[in-house]
């Protein structure tokens, strides 16, 4: 799995200047990486069993904070 092209496959969609915030926020350091960053790890978990769908919820409401900073 190439992380690079999964991010960027993942974001496409969003706006590009909240993206230009989240990836800001990306390089800020290991915790907001890995906060904003949690989709791809979900989704390579079983669709039954640990990924619910409160927990990528959870990962969703996370990027948008990191995005802002929080």
């Amino acid at each position: 799995m190439n992380i690079a092209k999964r991010l960027l496959q993942a974001n496409q969609e969003r706006d590009r200047e909240r993206l230009a915030m989240k990836y800001l926020a990306l390089r800020s350091g290991p915790f907001p990486f890995l906060r904003g960053t949690c989709h791809p790890f979900y989704d390579r978990l079983p669709s039954s069993g640990s990924a619910t769908e409160l927990e990528r919820s959870a990962c969703d409401a996370g990027q948008f904070q990191v995005a802002l900073g929080g």
